[in-house]
């Protein structure tokens, strides 16, 4: 199924509509901790219109990512991402239907939350890595090069890890194409050969990459 062209903007805003249902169900989970700061007609006010607000953004943004995914997107990653957004809008709207039943509601609430964290962890590993949240730590080691090291190794795997890996690696592979191995970067894309034997000029990862203007 091919997404319309005039229908693709709806989902490419998807990054951006999704911090709202994040927030939303952190704010829910606050208010519903501190609820006894506050007088009860006002927290149920409070509460069950910023419930429905978490609903309406929530499915919202889970549509966008829908159509977003349609665009040759192709991981288990983006899979475990997508059925976490999917299941996050049945428990929101478990939330609604069972707003009344206040123990049912906390339980859910909570299980709401779990849900943010670990769809968030997913969709970051698409758009960062699948070694976002631990990079500070590991980049802290740093590899020693030497006389020894291989030249693509040492210059030019750390190249592609800092401006190309993050969009093209076995998870999200954009234009089908990985650039994490040699092997890989070998077999090219939806576009061809990347890298051209003795016409380095004429390369497509230098003429996307700007290194020849």
């Amino acid at each position: 199924m091919k997404v319309p062209f005039w229908v693709q903007p709806l989902g490419r805003m998807h990054p951006l509509v999704l911090h709202f249902p994040v927030a939303f169900i952190v704010l829910l989970v606050l208010l519903n901790l501190f609820k006894n700061q506050l007088e009860p007609a006002s927290f149920e006010k409070i509460n069950f219109a910023l419930l429905l607000l978490t609903s309406f953004t929530t499915v919202l943004a889970t549509l966008m990512g829908l159509l977003l995914s349609l665009e040759g997107y192709d991981s288990e990653l983006l899979t475990l991402h997508k059925w976490v957004g999917i299941a996050l809008c049945f428990v929101i709207y478990a939330l609604v239907w069972f707003y009344a039943y206040k123990k049912v509601f906390q339980v859910l609430l909570y299980v709401g939350l779990i849900g943010v964290l670990v769809g968030g962890h997913f969709g970051a590993g698409l758009t960062h890595g699948t070694n976002f949240l631990m990079e500070p730590i590991t980049a802290s080691k740093e590899e020693i090069v030497d006389e020894n090291t291989p030249i693509y190794s040492a210059y030019i795997a750390p190249v592609l890890k800092a401006k190309c890996t993050s969009c093209h690696n076995p998870q999200k592979h954009k234009g089908d194409l990985d650039l994490t191995t040699i092997e890989a970067i070998t077999k090219g894309g939806e576009n061809g050969d990347v890298w051209l034997a003795h016409n380095a000029e004429e390369s497509l990862l230098l003429k996307k990459s700007g290194i020849t203007h």
